[in-house]
Formats: structure tokens, C-alpha cells, sequence
């Protein structure tokens, strides 16, 4: 009696095991998925400049030099962007005169809050984009759903389809 119910306890444990692993193997391919699409969302992205002459979009990565005519050797400051554990940039401050303490405690503080807010707007914006193709979904299958007749559903489901992501042509054959 008493080995029975040792039998059973090391199964249930054998399974709790086994299904903690497969757990813990599902989340690590849901990271690794979702650092691949993120890292896709955020190569479209490039950042802005701020100087004396006010805020730029720059178009491609630049490189900035440290120095200007004006106050000779600027104090650079810089540090990684990162959301999630993926770098998304480079967060570079430049000064004249030595950075204080508290100076670079805020611009790592300001840094933390950009990375926090780029990834929430991009979530926002994939959440957005998600929303619209659901709709267009919902609207041309409410189209092609508004006949029986075989030949209408066809000649609606390919009108639609192609008007929707803007197609040069669509052909759908039936094999019955």
C-alpha cells in the first residue's frame, strides 16, 4: 500500500517536472519571438537631434562630433537605450562645462523613462495597426458573406481582397 502511493507522488512530481521545463522552454521561445519583432518595429527608427539651432529628425545615424567652434572640447555623456533587455539606441548628452552627480543620475533617469515610453508607443502602434487589419477582415468577410450564391461570393471575395491590400491581380480557382 504504502509503495503505491510513493508510485503515484513520483509520477505527479515526474509531471510537474516535466511540465515546469516545457513551460519554462515556451516562455524562452516567446522572448526570443518577441525580441526578433521588436528588434523589425524598431530598425524603421532613427531619432532626433536637439542642438542651439532646436530639434531635428535625423534620417540616418550620424555621427556628432564632440567639439564646436564656439566652446572648443565639449563632456559627452553616453549610454544605452534599452527596452526589455534589447538596445534600441544611444542616449549622448554633450556639455561644456564636467557633468555633476546629479546631472548624470537625471539623464540616466531620463534615459530609463525614454526607453519605458518608445516601447510602450510602439506597442500602442502595433496594437493600432492589429485593430485596422482586423476590421478590414471583419468588413470584407461581412461583405462576401451578404450572398449564397456561389458565384457572387467568389466574384465579391476577389473584388475585395484585391482592393484591400491594393493588389494587381488575384486568382482564386476551386477544385470541387
Amino acid at each position: 500500500m504504502l509503495s503505491d502511493g510513493v508510485g503515484r507522488s513520483g509520477g505527479r512530481r515526474y509531471r510537474k517536472c516535466r511540465l515546469f521545463t516545457e513551460t519554462q522552454a515556451a516562455l524562452e521561445a516567446e522572448q526570443r519571438a518577441y525580441g526578433e519583432v521588436s528588434a523589425e518595429a524598431w530598425a524603421a527608427i532613427r531619432g532626433y537631434f536637439c542642438s542651439e539651432e532646436g530639434l531635428r529628425a535625423m534620417s540616418d545615424p550620424i555621427e556628432l562630433s564632440s567639439a564646436t567652434p564656439e566652446t572648443g572640447e565639449l563632456n559627452v555623456f553616453t549610454m544605452p537605450i534599452e527596452s526589455r533587455g534589447q538596445v534600441l539606441g544611444t542616449f549622448q548628452a554633450r556639455k561644456s562645462s564636467e557633468w555633476a552627480s546629479d546631472e548624470e543620475a537625471l539623464l540616466e533617469s531620463s534615459r530609463d523613462q525614454l526607453g519605458g515610453a518608445l516601447e510602450s508607443a510602439r506597442l500602442y502602434e502595433d496594437t493600432q495597426r492589429c485593430a485596422a487589419l482586423e476590421r478590414l477582415i471583419s468588413e470584407v468577410a461581412t461583405r462576401m458573406r451578404e450572398s449564397l450564391d456561389m458565384e457572387i461570393v467568389l466574384n465579391t471575395a476577389v473584388r475585395e481582397i484585391s482592393e484591400a491590400l491594393e493588389l494587381a491581380a488575384l486568382d482564386v480557382r476551386l477544385d470541387l
